[in-house]
């Protein structure tokens, strides 16, 4: 399940978990943010009117702050020996996606399946083979390189 927000003019496609940089919110870290959706998919289940996304609620955390790349710029008038030199870096806010709810959506968290995957493999590295069979066990091999002079 995804959704296409709008926020500071632009939209972007988050899921559950996903960290968004947006333009600068004024909130704290740690704040909840509720950010606006246009589109939201659900499997099969597609909505875009309007009065579907009134109801479904996208929000999430501010877990950040961050510089953006810096802009230089440089402007100059011919014959006139004007010219200016100027640089900007645009402040940006992390935004974690806690959730996606409203009526008839099912709350498909793509972390779980990441996690389960992290439960099958052991601490030696081995994979451990789950239980629709798919996964290979591997084991790491260790070479050992002998000098033929015997020294």
């Amino acid at each position: 399940m995804y959704a296409i927000i709008d926020i500071g003019g632009k939209q972007e496609r988050v899921s559950i978990g996903d960290v968004v940089r947006v333009e600068r919110l004024e909130e704290e870290n740690g704040s909840l943010v509720d950010l606006e959706s246009v589109l939201v998919v659900d499997g099969d289940d597609v909505r875009v009117m309007p009065d579907d996304l009134r109801e479904i609620r996208v929000s999430g955390v501010v877990v950040g702050e961050e510089l953006g790349e810096k802009i230089r710029g440089f402007t100059y008038k011919p014959k006139t020996r004007s010219r200016r030199h100027y640089g900007h870096r645009q402040m940006y806010s992390l935004v974690q996606v806690e959730s996606i709810s409203g009526p008839g959506i099912h709350a498909n968290n793509d972390q779980d399946s990441e996690s389960a995957q992290d439960d099958n493999s052991d601490q030696d590295g081995k994979v451990n083979a789950d239980s629709t069979g798919s996964r290979v066990d591997t084991v790491a091999s260790t070479v050992t390189v002998v000098d033929g002079d015997g020294d």
